[in-house]
């Protein structure tokens, strides 16, 4: 089994974060919860998924010339709710992984990384 190194990302998001391609909790197209009274200016509005604090990383790893990465988070995502009342939230998994499949006992990744590698991941997460 791959090493998988787990996320930790802030619940809050940037403004221009947007997966409209992406199923996400949120089942109103623009029902993002934007917050009122942001900590960062720039990170005003709640998670609808886990992918752009993932993708985040990924993209600060390669920055760093990591290309193998392999990262899963599990957290809460944010859906807006009637008027007046708390946010809907649940508990969410979301994986990401690039670059080579490290074998163990090896220095350099013999092949690229692929769907079977993640699967296998996730069954042993959910084992």
């Amino acid at each position: 089994m791959p090493l998988v190194d787990e996320a930790i990302n802030f619940s809050f998001i940037h403004n221009e974060t947007q997966f409209d391609l992406i199923p996400t909790f949120a089942s109103v197209q623009n029902s993002q919860i934007e917050l009122k009274n942001p900590i960062l200016e720039e990170a005003s509005w709640m998670r609808p998924t886990l992918l752009p604090g993932l993708l985040a990383s990924v993209r600060q790893n390669l920055n760093h010339g990591i290309r193998d990465v392999r990262l899963f988070e599990i957290g809460r995502v944010f859906a807006v709710s009637s008027e007046g009342e708390l946010p809907h939230e649940r508990e969410a998994l979301a994986m990401v992984a690039t670059g080579g499949a490290l074998e163990e006992s090896r220095a350099q990744a013999e092949r690229e990384f692929d769907f079977f590698d993640l699967k296998g991941a996730l069954e042993t997460a959910v084992d």
